[in-house]
């Protein structure tokens, strides 16, 4: 359906209500795909407000969204979603962004990705390796655009 209504009207927008990863074959035929997750009672609200550019749509990806179907870990039944009373998790510890970056398949959308109204510029890029601390990443963030945006992951 959304290929049909994309190929009369070239401004198509497509609002996805769902709770996790859809797959988009249509993607080139429409401008844009906004993902409205669990909006909740006021979701139409919220999502006339960023379609008329009230408010930036700064969510980010919480999942991986793949190309085709083929490119998640679980996608036979006794994996997902079971034979006989009994799983398979034979994905083991490589689930989500890990399965495509283990087997080394281009996603979609990565993890965390999201776009905005604005513009931002990142500079002063620096990492620093704490010992036993893990990896602290530190980066400016400006807005250069014209719009009010926002930024995530302010702290990871």
């Amino acid at each position: 359906m959304i290929a049909a209504v994309a190929a009369v009207n070239r401004r198509t927008i497509v609002i996805a209500n769902a709770g996790g990863p859809v797959l988009m074959p249509w993607l080139a035929d429409v401008p844009a795909v906004v993902l409205s997750w669990y909006a909740g009672q006021q979701g139409g609200a919220a999502l006339a407000r960023v379609l008329a550019g009230d408010v930036d749509p700064g969510g980010r990806l919480p999942v991986t969204f793949g190309v085709r179907e083929s490119d998640y870990p679980a996608r036979s039944p006794r994996q997902y979603s079971g034979v006989d009373f009994a799983k398979r998790y034979s994905e083991g510890a490589f689930i989500g962004y890990r399965h495509f970056d283990v087997h080394r398949i281009e996603p979609l959308f990565c993890f965390g990705h999201g776009l905005s109204y604005t513009e931002l510029r990142y500079d002063h890029l620096h990492v620093d390796r704490p010992a036993a601390q893990g990896v602290r990443v530190r980066v400016t963030v400006r807005n250069i655009g014209n719009r009010t945006g926002t930024r995530s992951c302010s702290s990871i």
